[in-house]
């Protein structure tokens, strides 16, 4: 879903704007979508059995939920008005009720949560929205919160480690879920699951920035001994 996001949205924007599509009907137009999936993964929700995971939760029509609500964000923040807007009161109240209901939903949501429609068409996408709010707030205005997660060790995670994370955990929760009881054994899967995360981050990701940035690298000197020798011929 995520590759697929990045080949058909930047050249369906560029045709948009071409076409003259104001950035006001863009917003317009994305907010539907999200409107629209939301209630389309609510419609098509199949209660599971065996406690397994709705297929709904795999579909596209709830994976371009959180996609679109990102570009909403990034065309919303590329308006000057926009960002003066919330470089002001907006920016704080963002940040706050942003983390305020990122975090809540952390502890309100239930073990239960795949056995309802509407944490597919609502709490999902309302959760994509208040994630939206805190990272508009986040890179408009200095609070604490945006502190906080500027410090070294928090930055490093979010850059180096989250994305990571997000691929490894599924595998460390089937392979090791079985054997974590209590909170102590959520604690221990929860360190298990980073863990794999840094290892697999430096061991896969870090090897090939590294290879791109050489190969940036040596185009970079080919591209100048062309130029160079060009000049030298003219």
């Amino acid at each position: 879903m995520e590759e697929q996001f990045y080949l058909v949205w930047p050249p369906v924007l560029l045709l948009l704007l071409s076409l003259g599509r104001r950035r006001r009907t863009l917003v317009l137009g994305l907010s539907t979508v999200v409107v629209a999936a939301s209630a389309a993964s609510w419609l098509s929700y199949r209660t599971p059995s065996g406690g397994s995971t709705p297929d709904v939760y795999f579909s596209p029509v709830l994976g371009v939920v959180p996609l679109a609500t990102g570009c909403v964000l990034a065309l919303l923040l590329d308006d000057e008005r926009c960002r003066s807007f919330a470089s002001g009161l907006a920016g704080h109240l963002g940040t706050w009720a942003g983390a305020a209901a990122v975090v809540g939903v952390q502890f309100w949501i239930g073990d239960d949560w795949t056995d309802h429609a509407w944490t597919f068409g609502l709490l999902m996408p309302a959760t994509g929205l208040a994630a939206a709010v805190l990272i508009g707030g986040l890179v408009s205005v200095r609070t604490p919160v945006s502190v906080a997660l500027s410090w070294s060790p928090v930055a490093w995670f979010g850059r180096r480690v989250s994305y990571s994370a997000y691929l490894w955990h599924p595998l460390v929760i089937a392979l090791l879920g079985t054997f974590a009881i209590g909170w102590f054994g959520n604690v221990w899967l929860f360190a298990a699951a980073v863990i794999v995360s840094i290892g697999a981050a430096y061991a896969i990701e870090v090897p090939v920035e590294k290879l791109r940035a050489r190969v940036r690298e040596a185009r970079r000197l080919v591209a100048e001994d062309h130029a160079a020798r060009s000049a030298a011929a003219s």
